[in-house]
């Protein structure tokens, strides 16, 4: 069954399953991880914001995201948009991603036990008061940044 949508994928997986998103562009409501789940970019897939919102939030534990580009971000100065959040979760995975052009790019909010490894991440900002941070830890533990 070919699904087009990443959060169709994501409803119609078991956890422990393995997503894999092909090559092109994906623009869609901020995606939802809510279960344990491997994703997995294949040939260079974007997941695109649109400068209007997040672009992927990870609440499960076990979750890893793997070889995906998240694209614009918008800056907000009343929300913390990030092009992948992770909220509450424990043993993530977060490598071999790009990000460019978002407000703030990886952000573990009360993150646990997590790896955020190999990732490039560029920002568009031209004043510090516009951009976010890069890589941001709230309330993490045994968080590593590689």
């Amino acid at each position: 069954m070919g699904l087009h949508r990443v959060t169709d994928a994501i409803h119609a997986a078991r956890a422990g399953d393995t997503i894999v998103i092909h090559a092109g562009t994906y623009r869609e409501p901020t995606i939802v991880v809510d279960r344990p789940l491997v994703i997995v970019g294949v040939g260079g897939p974007t997941l695109d914001g649109g400068s209007s919102h997040e672009i992927m939030t990870v609440t499960a534990d076990d979750v890893t995201v793997r070889g995906l580009r998240f694209a614009h971000v918008g800056t907000s100065y009343t929300e913390d948009r990030a092009a992948l959040r992770v909220a509450g979760a424990r043993r993530c995975t977060i490598e071999d991603n790009r990000l460019d052009d978002a407000f703030f790019g990886i952000y573990l909010a009360k993150a646990t036990d997590c790896l955020v490894e190999g990732n490039v991440i560029r920002g568009l900002a031209r004043a510090e008061t516009s951009s976010g941070n890069g890589i941001h830890l709230w309330g993490a533990e045994r968080v590593v940044v590689a």
